[in-house]
């Protein structure tokens, strides 16, 4: 009973994003600088976009804190944010990588069900699978190495 109501949330959910999506007026955005609004949407806002620009972030946070301690400004590192520029990069990163593991594990979960009832074939379950254990070798990869300074 628990993974019919688990199935059916899931399904609900997967219907209520797809409706969202459909709702969505990506055109209104005059802001994008020439580019096109489905390409930002989907190539920019992506998992892999979005996980490339975080070593980005600590280098320049990173070169930030060099540019300081050459000048003899420690108004960052005495203002309590100085913690901020080693925690929230991982934060982020972690949020990521925590998202895309529980979009993955749902995902499989629901190929399990329609795979049992005849909506897939084994290898789509087979793939949703071997999708979800990347992603969750990731996910446990990164917890693994996962530090807070303080």
């Amino acid at each position: 009973m628990v993974k019919l109501c688990r199935y059916l949330l899931v399904a609900s959910l997967t219907l209520l994003t797809i409706t969202a999506y459909a709702e969505l007026n990506l055109n209104n955005n005059k802001n994008l600088m020439g580019e096109d609004p489905q390409r930002v949407f989907n190539e920019r806002f992506s998992y892999e976009n979005a996980l490339y620009g975080i070593p980005k972030v600590r280098e320049y946070l990173h070169n930030y804190l060099a540019l300081m301690e050459k000048y003899n400004d420690y108004s960052i590192r005495n203002s309590g944010g100085y913690i901020g520029f080693f925690n929230i990069p991982s934060f982020l990163e972690g949020a990521l990588r925590k998202q895309n593991y529980l979009l993955r594990k749902t995902e499989y979960e629901l190929a399990q069900y329609k795979y049992k009832a005849g909506e897939i074939t084994a290898a789509d379950l087979a793939t949703a699978k071997t999708v979800f254990e990347t992603a969750e070798k990731d996910f446990q990869k990164f917890w693994d190495g996962f530090r807070i300074e303080d």
